[in-house]
């Protein structure tokens, strides 16, 4: 009876807790609850203004055309909108706090691939023309990823990836249902790879067929306006992974896209301070400057206004686009600075 008693009298007074120890039990509840609020915190998640405007005029523009023709998708300050082949309202698909950019048409048409940093970093991104059915098809929060493009079957998209503190851009393909995808070219420089002998690799675009890949191919890292050394243009075998130089070209060769027969390919130059050329391939032989189904009308921006225009192959007649926006606004700021965890 002593022992029962003194265990229940024992058990009451360690069930007894101190008012000071219940407040500061309390406190600590109430300090990760705050923790995890300030996890959250980070970029801000609403527009803070609204601003309607109109423009003929952006910065850096990528554009592309449907595959019926009828229908220009285009990127303007981090926000997407398809406009009317014959010009007119431009309509908003892709907006928000998040970076969206460089839009490509899938070969059927019911896909845009695109570039958007909306979980943190930039990845491959998916959705429908009219913006529904957004889908993350790479997860890598480690890379640079530029110039998506389609494989001809619409079932993987091929995109330039560059892994932070290398500087140097591979060609990887990627599976639109998601996965780690695959290097296609496989140099892989680390970071102690002299910087004249890291390789580049970008603005890639699949032949027809899909057994070749063409994209601008260079050493050494990637600087802004540089004039050497060059750019040039490589056609890569897919089935044997052998890789030709076709375009050597003074002032660099870059930004190749074929046309829809794969007899002719299109690239800019800076020679002669800028021009679009376009020249016949042998045998088997438009992205940045996409073509019509038929081929015989090209799609670019100008730098005078960096506009939408429409350049026939012939030359005889040029038209230009001048689409109206309406974008909501956020911070009047834009940072490349990658965020931890996200932010």
């Amino acid at each position: 009876m002593v022992c029962r008693s003194g265990s229940v009298a024992t058990a009451l007074l360690a069930s007894r807790k101190r008012p000071d120890a219940v407040e500061q039990e309390k406190d600590k509840k109430e300090e990760k609850k705050d923790e995890k609020k300030d996890e959250k915190k980070g970029l801000p998640l609403k527009s803070d203004r609204k601003v309607e405007f109109t423009t003929d005029e952006g910065t850096w523009l990528s554009l592309d055309v449907s595959p019926d023709g009828k229908t220009i998708v285009f990127e303007l300050v981090g926000d997407i909108f398809t406009l009317p082949i014959e010009g007119g309202q431009a309509k908003l698909i892709s907006g928000g706090m998040a970076f969206d950019s460089q839009p490509k048409f899938s070969p059927d048409g019911q896909w845009i691939t695109f570039i958007s940093d909306r979980e943190g970093s930039e990845n491959i991104w998916i959705m429908h023309p009219d913006g529904t059915g957004v889908k993350q098809v790479s997860k890598d929060p480690n890379s640079e990823f530029t110039s998506p493009n389609w494989a001809p079957d619409g079932k993987y998209v091929f995109v330039s990836k560059a892994q932070f503190g290398i500087g140097s851009s591979e060609i990887w393909m990627y599976h639109v249902d998601g996965g780690s995808g695959v290097q296609i070219t496989k140099s892989k420089p680390t970071p102690t790879t002299e910087r004249s002998k890291r390789p580049n690799a970008m603005g890639v675009v699949a032949s027809p067929d899909g057994k070749y890949l063409y994209y601008a191919a260079k050493l050494g890292s990637l600087y802004y306006n540089q004039q050497l050394p060059t750019w040039h243009i490589a056609r890569r075998d897919r089935k044997t992974g052998d890789e030709d130089n076709l375009i050597h070209q003074i002032k660099s060769a870059f930004r190749p896209v074929l046309s829809p027969d794969g007899k002719q390919i299109l690239y800019v130059t800076r020679y002669e301070t800028a021009t679009i050329r376009n020249r016949s391939l042998p045998a088997t032989f438009f992205r940045a400057t996409p073509s019509c189904p038929g081929g015989k009308k090209l799609f670019t921006t100008r730098m005078e206004r960096s506009s939408g225009w429409i350049l026939p192959l012939e030359r005889k007649k040029q038209f230009r686009s001048r689409p109206r926006y309406h974008r909501n606004w956020g911070r009047s700021w834009i940072s490349r600075k990658r965020w931890n965890k996200g932010r």
